[in-house]
């Protein structure tokens, strides 16, 4: 196994990780995968590693940093798909849209998809105050502690005794514990190297299982399921990264698509509004239209309007201050 030294690694793995979640996600709402939701655990599990690592492992950001790039990837694009939406499929402007602008929780998810953007700026909310505020002496124990509270409320939410619907499900309930599944992933990555070969086999066998196993949203296992599925297949796949280095053109193309695999999930809903695909054709022409468009969006649009804001944020709101680090698209 050649060395290699995980500050220095850059990943695309979770890159092709995320493409295949929008695509899931994009076959569940065009109605070609019942089960296809699950790709927004994906999603959170590779959330979790990917900040972990790059803010933590790799160091990349401070606080302020961190808070931009995440803030810019969420809301901007967010936002102009709502005002194309809106020409597409008019909905109301009233008090309770300010909630959807923002994505309170519980907010009216006008794109359907706009409920786990909720999420994830709750996650980033707790990883800011424990890898930012909390002492590095206390980080590793309240991880631990609020994966062990994580990991038992998931489990309850399997039996009678269920907490879904509740706000503590909502704050430290199964969403946050794919977060924190993915953050485990991260150290495991740190700190343990599977071999190249039982790596790659874990990958293809956790990604065909992925695949075919279906569980319907209203069964409360589907969390445990899907969650420890998305939890293996982050942690076989990136272990057997280590091990390889991808053809320049075979990288750049898995970077293209996983940048773009935003702009498949908020867009989706978008196309297929305007479409009404009805027959198995017509779905699938719609979800190559769906990439071909959030390839080209990204591209023109997406990624220059992230660099000009993170640039403006930083050089007026933080007068500078982190400017010469690491900028990623994500």
């Amino acid at each position: 196994m050649p060395d290699v030294n995980p500050a220095n690694k850059t990943f695309y793995t979770p890159q092709l990780l995320r493409f295949t979640a929008s695509i899931f996600v994009v076959c569940f709402h065009v109605g070609l995968m019942r089960s296809g939701y699950k790709g927004v655990d994906i999603f959170f599990v590779i959330s979790g590693f990917v900040n972990y690592y790059s803010c933590v492992i790799n160091k990349r950001s401070n606080w302020l940093v961190f808070a931009i790039n995440r803030l810019t990837k969420i809301y901007l694009l967010y936002w102009l798909v709502l005002l194309v939406y809106y020409f597409v499929q008019p909905f109301s402007i009233d008090k309770a849209f300010v909630n959807t602008w923002v994505l309170l929780p519980a907010h009216r998810p006008i794109l359907d998809v706009s409920w786990s953007l909720s999420y994830e700026l709750y996650f980033y909310l707790l990883f800011v105050a424990i890898v930012y505020i909390i002492n590095k002496s206390l980080q590793q124990w309240v991880i631990i502690s609020l994966l062990v509270v994580t990991t038992a409320i998931t489990i309850l939410n399997t039996t009678p005794l269920t907490l879904k619907g509740t706000p503590l499900n909502f704050f430290i309930g199964q969403n946050f514990w794919e977060f924190l599944l993915g953050i485990v992933g991260a150290y495991l990555f740190n700190r343990v190297s599977i071999a190249k070969y039982l790596a790659g086999a874990g990958g293809v066998a956790i990604s065909i299982s992925i695949t075919i196993v279906s569980i319907t949203y209203a069964k409360p296992l589907s969390y445990v399921v899907y969650g420890s599925l998305s939890f293996l297949v982050v942690v076989f796949f990136t272990q057997f990264e280590k091990t390889i280095h991808f053809k320049p053109k075979a990288a750049k193309i898995i970077q293209w698509v996983g940048d773009a695999s935003y702009a498949i999930y908020l867009t989706g809903p978008v196309v297929i509004a305007l479409m009404q695909p009805a027959t198995v054709a017509q779905k699938l022409i719609a979800i190559v239209i769906i990439v071909t468009a959030a390839l080209c969006i990204n591209q023109l649009v997406e990624s220059p309007l992230l660099r000009l804001s993170r640039h403006f944020l930083l050089t007026h709101i933080g007068k500078g201050k982190g400017a010469g680090m690491r900028q990623p698209k994500w």
